[in-house]
Protein backbone atom coordinates (compact mmCIF):
# COMPACT_ATOMS: atom_id res chain seq x y z
CA UNK A 1 0.00 0.00 0.00
CA UNK A 2 1.08 3.29 -0.44
CA UNK A 3 0.39 6.41 0.84
CA UNK A 4 1.35 9.99 -0.89
CA UNK A 5 1.33 12.32 2.28
CA UNK A 6 2.25 16.15 3.74
CA UNK A 7 3.98 16.55 7.46
CA UNK A 8 0.55 16.40 9.06
CA UNK A 9 -1.14 13.76 6.79
CA UNK A 10 1.76 11.24 7.16
CA UNK A 11 0.40 9.91 10.24
CA UNK A 12 -3.75 9.98 8.88
CA UNK A 13 -3.16 8.26 5.75
CA UNK A 14 -4.96 5.54 4.89
CA UNK A 15 -7.81 5.58 7.64
CA UNK A 16 -9.64 8.48 5.62
CA UNK A 17 -13.36 7.61 4.80
CA UNK A 18 -14.57 8.35 1.63
CA UNK A 19 -15.68 12.21 1.57
CA UNK A 20 -19.50 12.64 2.44
CA UNK A 21 -20.96 16.01 0.74
CA UNK A 22 -22.14 19.12 3.38
CA UNK A 23 -25.46 18.55 2.68
CA UNK A 24 -25.65 14.85 4.05
CA UNK A 25 -23.97 15.24 7.32
CA UNK A 26 -26.71 16.25 10.08
CA UNK A 27 -28.61 12.79 9.14
CA UNK A 28 -24.73 10.78 9.17
CA UNK A 29 -23.19 11.49 12.48
CA UNK A 30 -24.01 12.69 15.89
CA UNK A 31 -22.33 15.93 16.88
CA UNK A 32 -21.99 17.08 20.14
CA UNK A 33 -24.16 19.85 20.80
CA UNK A 34 -24.06 22.38 23.63
CA UNK A 35 -23.20 19.50 26.49
CA UNK A 36 -20.55 21.65 28.46
CA UNK A 37 -20.62 22.40 32.39
CA UNK A 38 -19.12 24.94 34.33
CA UNK A 39 -17.34 25.21 37.51
CA UNK A 40 -16.25 28.44 38.28
CA UNK A 41 -13.58 29.20 35.73
CA UNK A 42 -13.46 25.72 34.78
CA UNK A 43 -14.72 24.10 31.87
CA UNK A 44 -15.73 20.51 30.43
CA UNK A 45 -17.00 20.15 27.28
CA UNK A 46 -18.41 17.01 26.17
CA UNK A 47 -16.57 15.72 22.96
CA UNK A 48 -16.58 12.42 20.32
CA UNK A 49 -13.80 10.02 19.94
CA UNK A 50 -12.94 9.73 15.87
CA UNK A 51 -10.41 6.90 14.85
CA UNK A 52 -8.90 7.59 18.54
CA UNK A 53 -8.95 11.15 18.52
CA UNK A 54 -10.51 13.56 20.52
CA UNK A 55 -13.00 16.16 18.76
CA UNK A 56 -14.92 18.88 20.03
CA UNK A 57 -18.11 20.73 19.23
CA UNK A 58 -17.18 24.10 18.06
CA UNK A 59 -19.49 26.88 16.81
CA UNK A 60 -18.74 29.52 13.80
CA UNK A 61 -20.87 32.58 14.66
CA UNK A 62 -24.26 31.03 14.39
CA UNK A 63 -23.58 27.93 12.10
CA UNK A 64 -22.78 25.00 13.52
CA UNK A 65 -21.71 22.47 15.61
CA UNK A 66 -18.71 21.26 13.74
CA UNK A 67 -16.62 18.51 15.33
CA UNK A 68 -13.13 19.73 15.23
CA UNK A 69 -9.86 17.40 16.64
CA UNK A 70 -7.68 18.95 19.24
CA UNK A 71 -4.21 18.73 17.82
CA UNK A 72 -1.02 19.04 20.10
CA UNK A 73 0.76 19.21 16.28
CA UNK A 74 -0.23 22.30 14.15
CA UNK A 75 -1.75 26.12 15.59
CA UNK A 76 -4.84 27.93 14.31
CA UNK A 77 -7.73 26.33 12.55
CA UNK A 78 -7.71 23.91 9.83
CA UNK A 79 -11.35 23.07 7.68
CA UNK A 80 -12.17 21.11 5.13
CA UNK A 81 -12.20 22.70 1.88
CA UNK A 82 -15.88 20.93 1.27
CA UNK A 83 -17.43 22.64 3.62
CA UNK A 84 -16.76 26.13 3.35
CA UNK A 85 -19.95 27.11 2.38
CA UNK A 86 -21.24 25.30 5.12
CA UNK A 87 -19.47 26.98 8.09
CA UNK A 88 -20.01 30.80 6.81
CA UNK A 89 -16.14 31.13 5.59
CA UNK A 90 -15.15 33.91 4.08
CA UNK A 91 -11.80 33.81 1.24
CA UNK A 92 -9.18 35.88 2.41
CA UNK A 93 -6.17 34.49 0.45
CA UNK A 94 -5.14 32.02 -1.62
CA UNK A 95 -5.63 28.67 1.11
CA UNK A 96 -7.06 30.43 4.01
CA UNK A 97 -10.46 31.85 4.76
CA UNK A 98 -12.01 33.83 7.59
CA UNK A 99 -14.30 32.21 10.06
CA UNK A 100 -17.26 33.26 12.37
CA UNK A 101 -16.59 34.09 16.01
CA UNK A 102 -15.49 30.44 16.69
CA UNK A 103 -17.03 28.70 20.26
CA UNK A 104 -16.69 25.67 22.58
CA UNK A 105 -19.61 25.58 24.98
CA UNK A 106 -19.03 29.26 26.33
CA UNK A 107 -15.68 29.98 25.65
CA UNK A 108 -14.66 31.78 23.02
CA UNK A 109 -11.67 31.04 21.05
CA UNK A 110 -8.89 32.75 19.34
CA UNK A 111 -7.70 32.08 15.99
CA UNK A 112 -11.00 32.28 14.00
CA UNK A 113 -10.32 35.25 11.72
CA UNK A 114 -8.13 32.99 9.65
CA UNK A 115 -8.17 29.30 9.15
CA UNK A 116 -6.37 27.02 6.56
CA UNK A 117 -7.85 25.27 4.12
CA UNK A 118 -7.56 21.45 4.01
CA UNK A 119 -7.83 20.81 0.36
CA UNK A 120 -9.92 18.34 -1.31
CA UNK A 121 -9.55 14.42 -0.35
CA UNK A 122 -7.13 15.16 2.64
CA UNK A 123 -6.44 12.11 4.34
CA UNK A 124 -8.87 13.37 7.74
CA UNK A 125 -11.24 10.59 8.78
CA UNK A 126 -14.99 11.27 8.59
CA UNK A 127 -17.02 12.78 10.34
CA UNK A 128 -14.20 15.53 11.02
CA UNK A 129 -14.74 18.90 10.03
CA UNK A 130 -11.75 20.16 10.65
CA UNK A 131 -8.58 20.57 13.04
CA UNK A 132 -7.90 23.11 16.25
CA UNK A 133 -4.15 24.02 17.90
CA UNK A 134 -3.75 24.12 21.71
CA UNK A 135 -2.67 28.23 20.62
CA UNK A 136 -6.51 28.61 20.50
CA UNK A 137 -7.01 28.27 24.27
CA UNK A 138 -5.28 30.89 25.29
CA UNK A 139 -3.02 30.49 28.16
CA UNK A 140 -5.49 28.05 29.38
CA UNK A 141 -4.42 24.62 30.93
CA UNK A 142 -6.15 21.52 28.92
CA UNK A 143 -7.68 18.09 29.93
CA UNK A 144 -7.64 15.80 27.42
CA UNK A 145 -9.65 12.56 28.69
CA UNK A 146 -9.62 9.57 26.26
CA UNK A 147 -11.78 7.75 28.76
CA UNK A 148 -14.55 9.97 28.90
CA UNK A 149 -14.29 11.57 25.52
CA UNK A 150 -14.54 15.09 27.28
CA UNK A 151 -11.92 18.60 27.18
CA UNK A 152 -11.70 20.27 30.21
CA UNK A 153 -10.36 24.05 29.59
CA UNK A 154 -9.24 26.59 33.21
CA UNK A 155 -6.39 28.26 34.22
CA UNK A 156 -4.91 25.34 36.46
CA UNK A 157 -0.82 24.91 37.30
CA UNK A 158 0.40 21.88 37.75
CA UNK A 159 2.59 20.48 40.35
CA UNK A 160 6.12 20.44 40.15
CA UNK A 161 7.50 17.44 37.88
CA UNK A 162 8.13 14.57 39.64
CA UNK A 163 9.18 12.13 37.33
CA UNK A 164 6.46 9.77 38.09
CA UNK A 165 3.04 11.33 36.44
CA UNK A 166 4.26 15.48 36.02
CA UNK A 167 6.98 16.15 33.59
CA UNK A 168 8.31 18.82 32.35
CA UNK A 169 8.86 20.10 28.64
CA UNK A 170 10.75 22.85 26.67
CA UNK A 171 9.14 24.20 23.68
CA UNK A 172 5.92 26.09 23.97
CA UNK A 173 3.09 23.61 22.93
CA UNK A 174 5.31 20.77 22.06
CA UNK A 175 4.60 18.50 24.71
CA UNK A 176 7.67 16.17 24.84
CA UNK A 177 7.27 13.25 27.39
CA UNK A 178 9.70 10.22 28.40
CA UNK A 179 8.80 6.67 27.37
CA UNK A 180 10.11 3.36 28.35
CA UNK A 181 10.22 -0.03 26.50
CA UNK A 182 12.58 -3.08 28.05
CA UNK A 183 14.43 -0.70 30.40
CA UNK A 184 15.34 1.75 27.19
CA UNK A 185 13.67 5.36 28.24
CA UNK A 186 13.51 7.74 25.26
CA UNK A 187 11.87 10.99 24.54
CA UNK A 188 8.76 11.26 22.35
CA UNK A 189 6.54 14.44 21.40
CA UNK A 190 2.86 13.74 22.26
CA UNK A 191 0.95 13.97 19.05
CA UNK A 192 -2.84 13.47 19.40
CA UNK A 193 -3.57 12.76 15.67
CA UNK A 194 -1.00 10.60 15.05
CA UNK A 195 -3.08 7.54 14.14
CA UNK A 196 -0.73 5.84 12.22
CA UNK A 197 0.47 3.62 15.42
CA UNK A 198 0.78 3.73 19.12
CA UNK A 199 4.32 4.86 19.06
CA UNK A 200 6.60 6.18 15.70
CA UNK A 201 9.88 5.57 16.53
CA UNK A 202 13.41 6.61 14.36
CA UNK A 203 15.17 3.01 13.12
CA UNK A 204 17.97 2.77 15.55
CA UNK A 205 15.50 3.08 18.72
CA UNK A 206 13.53 0.66 17.03
CA UNK A 207 15.80 -2.05 16.65
CA UNK A 208 16.74 -1.90 20.64
CA UNK A 209 12.86 -1.80 21.91
CA UNK A 210 11.41 -4.82 18.98
CA UNK A 211 10.55 -8.24 20.42
CA UNK A 212 10.72 -9.65 17.12
CA UNK A 213 11.90 -8.94 13.38
CA UNK A 214 10.24 -6.26 11.70
CA UNK A 215 7.16 -6.63 9.34
CA UNK A 216 6.30 -4.86 6.39
CA UNK A 217 3.72 -2.40 7.33
CA UNK A 218 3.15 -0.02 3.76
CA UNK A 219 5.10 2.73 1.62
CA UNK A 220 4.76 6.33 2.71
CA UNK A 221 6.05 9.42 0.98
CA UNK A 222 6.63 12.70 2.50
CA UNK A 223 7.27 15.26 -0.10
CA UNK A 224 9.83 13.41 -2.80
CA UNK A 225 11.04 11.53 0.47
CA UNK A 226 9.91 7.59 0.09
CA UNK A 227 9.55 5.65 3.77
CA UNK A 228 9.23 1.98 3.62
CA UNK A 229 7.27 1.72 6.66
CA UNK A 230 7.94 -1.46 9.07
CA UNK A 231 6.14 -2.42 12.34
CA UNK A 232 7.60 -4.28 15.68
CA UNK A 233 6.32 -5.84 18.12
CA UNK A 234 7.71 -4.56 21.62
CA UNK A 235 9.50 -6.52 23.80
CA UNK A 236 7.87 -4.79 27.08
CA UNK A 237 5.20 -2.63 28.59
CA UNK A 238 5.39 1.10 27.29
CA UNK A 239 4.94 3.41 30.09
CA UNK A 240 5.11 7.10 30.71
CA UNK A 241 6.42 7.14 34.51
CA UNK A 242 4.09 5.24 36.24
CA UNK A 243 1.40 5.04 33.60
CA UNK A 244 0.86 2.02 31.45
CA UNK A 245 0.22 3.57 27.93
CA UNK A 246 -1.85 1.53 25.21
CA UNK A 247 1.09 0.70 22.96
CA UNK A 248 2.08 -3.29 22.17
CA UNK A 249 3.42 -2.11 18.54
CA UNK A 250 5.21 0.80 16.92
CA UNK A 251 5.89 1.78 13.68
CA UNK A 252 8.99 3.32 11.94
CA UNK A 253 10.52 4.97 9.90
CA UNK A 254 8.73 8.65 11.12
CA UNK A 255 8.68 11.46 9.25
CA UNK A 256 11.04 13.66 10.84
CA UNK A 257 13.78 12.19 13.81
CA UNK A 258 11.14 12.59 16.16
CA UNK A 259 10.01 10.09 18.38
CA UNK A 260 5.99 10.16 18.25
CA UNK A 261 3.82 9.20 21.16
CA UNK A 262 0.09 8.86 18.65
CA UNK A 263 -3.95 8.62 19.89
CA UNK A 264 -4.03 4.92 20.31
CA UNK A 265 -1.52 4.67 22.88
CA UNK A 266 -3.71 7.69 24.93
CA UNK A 267 -6.73 5.57 25.23
CA UNK A 268 -8.12 5.13 28.59
CA UNK A 269 -6.03 8.16 30.00
CA UNK A 270 -6.26 11.37 30.64
CA UNK A 271 -3.52 14.06 29.74
CA UNK A 272 -3.03 17.59 30.94
CA UNK A 273 -1.18 20.08 29.73
CA UNK A 274 0.45 23.06 31.97
CA UNK A 275 1.25 25.32 29.34
CA UNK A 276 1.81 27.90 30.94
CA UNK A 277 4.56 26.38 33.23
CA UNK A 278 5.29 23.68 30.13
CA UNK A 279 4.37 20.64 32.36
CA UNK A 280 2.58 17.54 31.12
CA UNK A 281 0.28 14.65 33.25
CA UNK A 282 -0.64 11.44 31.99
CA UNK A 283 -2.88 9.53 34.06
CA UNK A 284 -5.42 6.75 34.03
CA UNK A 285 -9.17 7.88 33.14
CA UNK A 286 -11.75 7.95 35.76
Amino acid sequence: MTFVLGRRSFVTAGVAAALTPAGARAAEKPVPGDGHRRSGPKLRVRGRLVEGMLAIPVTLGERGPFLFEVATIGRGFSIRSELVAATGAEARSEGEVALGRPRTGDLALAGGSSAKLLPPGWPMPQPLDGIVGLDVFGDLSLILDFGSAELGAGPANLAEPDGRTIFAYRDFDAPVVPVTVAGVTFPARISTGQIRAPLLLTPDLAAKVAASAPEAAGEAYLGAQKFELKRIALAGAARVGTTRLAAASALYPPPTDENSLGAQALQGLVLQLDRRNRRVRLLPSG
